[in-house]
């Protein structure tokens, strides 16, 4: 929405003089009307509904070396003022520029805001022709450049609003590609952190087997150790032996009337005893007549098997 500098939202406070249609150089202008102010301290106050505000004036040419440029600021709501000083060489001395943007806001929130336009240097003639308000954060075609822009018609920035714009632009840039790198940083610490919660996990559940097959292991190596000690065993292929004798009876009757007679030394019940000791069997055969008034005896001596063992355990089964 354009608004002439006629319109009734502009408030203007101050000595303010006005060109109408029919004035001369007034017919490049919107609407044909043009108000400018010379004196320090004449402002302007809008009250608009929107999302942005730019505000377009005149700009004279210098007509001697000791002219006087305008400085006007600019306030929306609470934000801080923006000066606006053109720069006299950039704008040369053969013509006037029309339409040059002064001033252009940030995107406002969709709502009632209040611009204050204030003429801040004397003799600097300060020349307004109409404002644009926007209804929305979409730029219209044919909307007025940002402050940071020019057109062929409007005044050279000069070197403080170059290097203001400069810096804007680069601030931008840099909070961008900072967003990109920080992005890129968490998402490496986010992949390193699952990385590292998996491995713990999977080393854990290693453990945790290897604890619950270890009864079984266990239970292996003993069966083995078990295994290799038994076949590792010699059986004994005998006993020690020494001469002993049996001795048995021969009865007439040819009747076996014998039992074994066991002798034990007395050696093997002692345990403080150190040698070995043995048992000698004897078989004896009785045979006699019929009536067992004739008995005969024969005695023969052969080997009897001496079992050796240490004394507490033949102590033990005696």
């Amino acid at each position: 929405m354009q608004l002439d500098d006629t319109d009734p939202s502009l408030a203007f406070t101050g000595a303010w003089k006005y060109f109408g249609p029919g004035s001369d150089g007034t017919k490049a202008a919107f609407n044909k009307t043009l108000s400018w102010s010379e004196r320090a301290g004449d402002n302007v106050t809008i009250n608009f509904f929107g999302t942005s505000i730019s505000v377009h004036g005149w700009l004279r040419r210098p007509q001697a070396e000791d002219t006087v440029m305008p400085v006007s600021s600019y306030t929306i709501d609470s934000d801080p003022f923006v000066v606006y000083a053109p720069d006299k060489a950039a704008i040369g001395s053969k013509t006037n520029i029309s339409r040059a943007v002064f001033f252009s806001s940030r995107t406002l929130s969709m709502d009632n805001h209040t611009l204050v336009i204030k003429n801040e240097k004397d003799n600097g003639r300060y020349i307004l022709d109409f404002v644009i308000v926007l209804n929305s954060t979409a730029p219209t075609p044919g909307s007025p450049p940002g402050p940071c822009e020019s057109r062929g018609s409007g005044p050279m920035p000069s070197s403080t609003n170059s290097f203001a714009c400069r810096s804007s632009a680069l601030s931008s840039g840099g909070r961008i590609a900072i967003a990109i790198v920080a992005s890129i940083i968490g998402l490496m610490f986010v992949i390193l952190f699952v990385l590292a919660v998996r491995r713990h996990r999977k080393k854990q559940r290693d453990m945790e087997r290897n604890q619950a097959h270890q009864p079984t292991l266990k239970w292996i190596a003993d069966t083995n150790d078990s295994l290799r000690d038994f076949f590792r065993h010699k059986t004994p292929t005998g006993f020690n032996t020494e001469t002993g004798s049996i001795s048995y009876q021969t009865c007439s009757s040819a009747h076996r009337v014998g039992a074994y007679a066991n002798s034990v030394r007395d050696d093997v019940t002692n345990p403080r005893t150190p040698y070995r000791s043995g048992i000698t069997l004897e078989y004896v055969y009785e045979k006699g007549s019929e009536n067992g008034s004739d008995t005969s005896s024969t005695t023969d001596t052969v080997k009897s098997t001496t079992l050796n063992a240490a004394p507490s355990a033949f102590g033990n089964r005696l």
